[in-house]
């Protein structure tokens, strides 16, 4: 098994039009191009073969199950929020017309902390969760932050338990969530970004992969999809700055410009079950 490559380079280029534009709203969707790595790496692995089913049990606009049946796998999507059900929906017939052929793909709705009362096939996971207080960026709100005003902001989802906006209880929440998907995968795939929190970065990947070991998974690979590079010049006055190359987005580029940590990377754990069959 090849996990010697540890940083993955050119996971957010490349076009791809297979979700639909009232998609695009979503605050944090998958980049196509890291779901398809992930994939690959797990076809390299031996984890991932020809009949199997990747499942997202939080799955927001359903990339995940997209890419998946791009790939000629079966999918399964879990999600809470009725109006991401509905992207969905949406981008299932918005595919299967792309791909000229029908979507092999669940829709469920409901609670991944219950997966195991909404699944009873075993699957392989590949899921990207919320981050703890995560908040939507509109246009109009891009403005009038970037003028200084006050704002109101808009939760990640309104349904109850979202873990998006669980606060204190998110990690509580998740090992939830883990230990669900523990019942129904023997191979579990989390991407995760740390989030800046008082200028400095809260490390969520660490976090992760406590819960996963508490939930009988083993490491088996921990990669970081590199979101942008940094370089340095010298102005005519001598005075160093850095530029920034890739994806980063409005908010984080303002963090950024005040001197604050940001995180350079995604970073994608890949965890097996102790004495999984698919291993």
């Amino acid at each position: 098994m090849n996990c010697k490559d540890i940083f993955w380079k050119g996971c957010y280029s490349g076009s791809f039009d297979l979700i639909s534009p009232d998609s695009f709203a979503h605050p944090a969707k998958m980049a196509p191009s890291l779901c398809y790595r992930i994939i690959e790496h797990l076809e390299e692995l031996g984890l991932l073969k020809a009949g199997m089913t990747i499942l997202d049990p939080m799955s927001g606009t359903g990339l995940t199950a997209i890419c998946a049946n791009a790939k000629g796998y079966r999918a399964v999507t879990i999600e809470l929020e009725p109006k991401f059900i509905g992207f969905q929906q949406q981008n299932k017939e918005y595919a299967a017309r792309k791909l000229g052929k029908p979507l092999d793909w669940t829709i469920l709705q409901g609670d991944s902390r219950k997966l195991s009362e909404l699944l009873s096939e075993h699957c392989v996971t590949v899921t990207s969760p919320p981050y703890g207080d995560i908040r939507i960026c509109t246009t109009e709100r891009m403005g009038i932050e970037a003028s200084g005003k006050r704002t109101t902001e808009r939760k990640y989802g309104e349904t109850e338990g979202n873990l998006g906006n669980s606060g204190e209880s998110y990690l509580r929440a998740m090992r939830l969530v883990y230990q669900q998907i523990a019942l129904v995968s023997d191979v579990c795939v989390v991407v995760t970004k740390n989030p800046t929190r008082a200028g400095k970065l809260r490390k969520l990947d660490l976090d992760t992969i406590a819960l996963l070991k508490d939930c009988g998974y083993e490491i088996l690979c921990h990669h970081k999809a590199l979101l942008f590079t940094e370089s340095e010049h010298h102005d005519l006055f001598g005075t160093t700055h850095k530029k920034v190359k890739g994806r980063m987005s409005f908010f984080k580029r303002l963090s950024y410009q005040k001197g604050n940590a940001v995180a350079q990377w995604e970073d994608v754990i890949f965890a097996v079950k102790n004495g999984g069959a698919a291993w």
